[in-house]
């Protein structure tokens, strides 16, 4: 069993980001903090988690329920591949800040309230490898399907999102 604290940042939005957007007003970013609680299983572990954005525009919560199951592990642990799949389940606020159209936007877009609920389902892909004690290199892998509200309000372009990235990472301590 694990439980603690997070901290992270969500990006915000502008008018700029897409033609659709062109009168609204931005949505500025800020900190995120919150919790999870998760239990693992052997290589499966599973987890909820709660996102609050607490600087910035006010832009409601996020539940994330998550399943990563570890697909390989060499002996030494330096080098791993694991896969996940989960879903976001956002607030009332959340939907409305950013996929609502209040009938003050309404245009070319027409008016949309996008209520809490399902916002999406993901599933990804991540690879690290151990360079020494202290870095790792790792790359990842992320395709999410906008559902329910989100997926059918008039400001996105596409239900489908990917997101791919390599980074490096620094640990700490022992």
């Amino acid at each position: 069993f694990e439980a603690g604290p997070l901290l992270g940042y969500r990006f915000g939005r502008t008018s700029s980001d897409s033609t659709k957007l062109a009168g609204f007003a931005d949505i500025d970013g800020g900190l995120v903090a919150g919790g999870y609680l998760g239990y693992r299983l052997g290589s499966l572990f599973l987890s909820t988690s709660y996102h609050h954005q607490v600087s910035g525009s006010d832009t409601g919560g996020v539940v994330r329920l998550l399943a990563e199951q570890t697909l390989y592990r060499d002996r030494t642990g330096g080098t791993k591949v694991v896969a996940n799949l989960g879903t976001n389940i956002a607030s009332k606020d959340y939907m409305t800040s950013y996929f609502g159209v209040s009938p003050a936007q309404a245009g070319v877009l027409p008016a949309y309230n996008a209520s809490a609920g399902f916002k999406d389902v993901f599933m990804g892909l991540t690879a690290t490898v151990e360079l020494s004690r202290s870095w790792s290199l790792f790359a990842t892998g992320n395709y999410a399907r906008l559902i329910g509200d989100a997926g059918d309000s008039p400001v996105i372009d596409t239900r489908d999102q990917f997101v791919a990235g390599v980074g490096l990472s620094y640990k700490f301590g022992p």
